[in-house]
This record gives structure tokens, sequence and C-alpha cells, in this order.
């Protein structure tokens, strides 16, 4: 899936960019409202500066160098990320290789490295409390020390709320490992999708009569196994898609598999990134007695799903 995002991979290829720079910093995992909210503000600061705003985030997840054992699975992979960012609006992203040797650098090495690539650097945008460098020994009293010093503006976003609490990417991780698509909607601002290339399978599903894109989601957060109703982009025409998510308990498998068949489309998808938003959960995962059983069972999972697709519908829920 091309991106009009400009991506650069060294801090030093900022100066490029050959404009001063407002830079938006984080992780960005499931770019969730709070995360939309500092994109928007430092794009809108740029417009005030005559500047040119820049996501600067981090690959892979830290978290999966610094506590590799116990990481969370991502919300976003690098792709499905730079997608998303892109609707925001954004042009140009740093994406800054996270690994044992960056997660050493001091605070104030960080910042001035950024400091000395753009031309000139305008602001730094970042999370409520944010903390970063080799321990987390920087936060935002350090940054505006630094801003102070080197001539640059400092934003701190105040907490974005849902239900009275801060929304964070944690909070959405529990909400779809709770099979809250509601919640993780309101959360994200958006539906949660499933999102990845399309691999090869087994082509059970055109043998039995219902053809299924195999989604490789790259280690991105699932929710419960179970049959869910979403929709699909393809060529400028949204389709509903029955995907499952799961063993396949009545024909056999290893692993757990991501399927989509996607209603009324016909042709070939291998090595295309589909996003699948998904709508609402249809049915638990079940064993058929047997494959006549099972090909009753998904005439109905599209026929629900054809339903949970049409727009009135979807405005009762979202």
């Amino acid at each position: 899936m091309p991106h009009s995002v400009r991506v650069l991979r060294d801090i030093r290829e900022l100066s490029d960019l050959g404009a001063p720079a407002c830079l938006a910093i984080g992780v960005f995992d499931g770019v969730h409202r709070g995360h939309q909210a500092l994109i928007r503000a430092v794009q809108e600061a740029a417009r005030d500066r005559s500047s040119l705003p820049v996501v600067v985030t981090f690959e892979p997840h830290p978290l999966k160098v610094l506590r590799p054992d116990n990481a969370p699975d991502i919300l976003t992979s690098l792709d499905h990320k730079l997608m998303l960012l892109e609707r925001l609006g954004t042009r140009h992203v740093l994406v800054i290789t996270f690994d044992e040797v960056f997660s050493r650098t001091p605070p104030e090495a960080f910042i001035r490295s950024l400091v000395a690539a753009c031309r000139p650097l305008r602001l730094v945008g970042v999370g409520f409390r944010w903390e970063f460098g080799h321990r987390r020994a920087g936060n935002v009293s350090l940054l505006e020390h630094l801003g102070d010093e080197h001539g640059f503006d400092v934003l701190e976003l105040p907490p974005v709320t849902e239900d009275h609490d801060h929304i964070s990417s944690t909070r959405v991780r529990q909400a779809i490992t709770d099979g809250n698509l509601e919640q993780a909607a309101r959360l994200l601002g958006r539906p949660f999708s499933v999102f990845g290339p399309v691999i090869h399978g087994e082509a059970l599903g055109r043998e039995i009569g219902f053809p299924t894109a195999n989604i490789d989601v790259e280690g991105e957060k699932l929710p419960p196994d179970g049959v869910y109703a979403g929709t699909c982009e393809i060529g400028g025409a949204t389709h509903p898609v029955a995907l499952n998510i799961g063993t396949r308990p009545t024909v056999g498998g290893a692993g757990i598999r991501v399927e989509a068949h996607i209603i009324g489309f016909s042709g070939e998808l291998y090595g295309q990134r589909l996003e699948i938003p998904l709508l609402r959960f249809l049915r638990p995962e079940t064993r058929f007695p047997d494959l006549p059983a099972l090909k009753t069972q998904i005439a109905r999972d599209v026929e629900a799903a054809r339903a949970a697709a049409k727009p009135d519908a979807r405005e009762c829920r979202l």
C-alpha cells in the first residue's frame, strides 16, 4: 500500500527538508484520539510558525527492546501507523530505529541531535508527562530547559480523556482484549481494524464456496477468536466482510488465522495490504459436525455481515 508520506530514517535527514520544523514526538501506537490531538496541535503550531510539521516515532516499539519478555502486542505495525498518520494530513515522518544503542542515548543528546538537524527547530510537541532518553531520565521540565537553551518552544498536550480517564494505548489494548469494539472505537476515534498483507492460504474457503483473503496482521493485537462483521475498501468500492479470527476447529489448522470473506469481490489480492474495520462481533468460533453445517453457518454469517455494513446500521453503532 503506497503512502504519500515522506519517511525519513535518520535524524540527520531532517536537514534535507530545508525548512524550519515543528516536531510531534511519540510512539503513537494505535494513533488513538490522544495521539491525534497532539499531531493536530503541532500541525496548527507549524502553520503559525511558517514551519513544516514532522511526526517523530520509533520502530520497533521501545518495549520490544527494553522489556522483550513482557512487551505488549502492538496496536499498529509501521505501515498501518503510516496510513493512519497520512489520514491526519501528515506528510513527513521520521522513523527512528529503537535498538539497544539508541536506548542508551542520554535525553540531552537526543534533543540536541534534533536541534542540530533542523533548520531550525521551532517547536517540540509531546504527550502529557512525557519521559524520554536513557532510563527515562528526561521529562518535560528538562525539555523546556533545553528549549530555552536552543530557542524552541515546547507544547505538552493536556490529557485527552474518555469516561473520565486518560486515553492511552494500554486502555485500547484492554478494550480489544475484552472484545469491547465500541469502547475501542471511542478511544481510537474510529472503528478498530485489522491490517496487513494478503498471504497465500490453503484455498479451502474457495473450495466450499466462500473464498477468503488470509491476512498477516504482523503481530498486531487481535480481539477474541470468533466471527466479525466488517468492511473493506478495494479500488474505491466498500465491501462488507465476514472475518474469522481463530484456529478453524472444524477443518483443523495450526495457530491463529485471520481470514476475510470479502462479499461481492472477486479477484486476486495476494501481496496487497488490506485494512478491515470491525463493526460487530457475530459469534464465537465453533466446531461444526461436518462441512455442510459449516457452509450453512457461513452463509448466515455473510448475511449478518452484509446487514451490519449497511450505512444506517453503522450509524447506529458508531
